[in-house]
């Protein structure tokens, strides 16, 4: 098995690029948004609404596994990668434009 990931390892570089650049283009939207969250938040739901947010994530990571899991044997590692940093792009993207 990891032959043949050395074999591959130079078609995964720019998939791999991309998850990084968008990855940290992510992180950042998530503090803009937790941010967003302690400043919209009255001081007594701050909690609440910080723990819902963290549950709604924790759910949609769980979810996400679970379809990954499902779509790499049908479409392979390489173009799920790529539509994994597409979804990157547009959830980056929404977040910025909706903040």
């Amino acid at each position: 098995m990891a032959l043949v990931l050395i074999v591959y390892v130079h078609i995964l570089i720019p998939e791999l690029m991309l998850n990084l650049v968008f990855g940290a283009m992510t992180a950042a939207t998530s503090v803009q948004l937790l941010t967003l969250l302690q400043q919209r938040v009255t001081g007594r739901f701050s909690g609440r609404a910080l723990a819902a947010y963290a549950g709604v994530q924790a759910m949609a990571q769980v979810g996400g596994l679970g379809i990954a899991s499902v779509l790499v044997g049908r479409i392979g590692v390489l173009d799920l990668m790529l539509f994994d940093a597409g979804l990157y792009i547009v959830g980056s993207i929404l977040v910025w434009l909706l903040a």
